[in-house]
């Protein structure tokens, strides 16, 4: 058997074992996040409308720091929120929406480049606009009709 250069000195041996590990590590957790994933879809499905003050800031922040939980790496969180208008929504189908698409682009992420998600946020007092952006993967044509078929 040849052994490398790298692996000669330990050193790629280590990194070996470290990568093993963090593909085990991600691997376990997608299937966690979709079972919470689809729990929160039920419970949504299930709940009254109910509207209350947001703020929107605190929820991605919060949502991005629950998802990163489970996939834990280098990916940054950017955001450009407008938190100044008092913006009222229904809190708990909000943070489905925003766990979604974060979870989605953290799980998605680039593996060739330091990925990132940024949450944009406007709100007039008549209507809000909420942006989710990321360098992942992106989203296959043949699927991008059915990205919204959940909510």
């Amino acid at each position: 058997m040849q052994t490398s250069p790298q692996m000669a000195d330990g050193a790629g041996a280590e990194r070996q074992q470290y990568l093993t590990f963090r593909l085990s590590e991600e691997t376990f957790a997608m299937p966690i996040l979709m079972i919470k994933e689809i729990l929160e879809y039920s419970r949504n499905a299930r709940l009254d409308l109910t509207t209350e003050p947001i703020n929107i800031l605190e929820m991605v922040t919060d949502a991005f720091e629950d998802v990163k939980h489970y996939f834990p790496d280098n990916t940054r969180l950017i955001t450009d929120i407008d938190n100044n208008t008092p913006f009222h929504s229904d809190k708990v189908r909000l943070n489905t929406v925003l766990k979604n698409l974060i979870g989605n682009a953290v799980k998605y992420k680039r593996h060739d480049a330091e990925s990132w998600v940024k949450v944009g946020f406007r709100c007039d007092g008549e209507k809000a606009l909420l942006e989710v952006e990321d360098n992942g993967e992106g989203i296959a044509p043949e699927h991008l009709d059915k990205i919204f078929k959940m909510f």
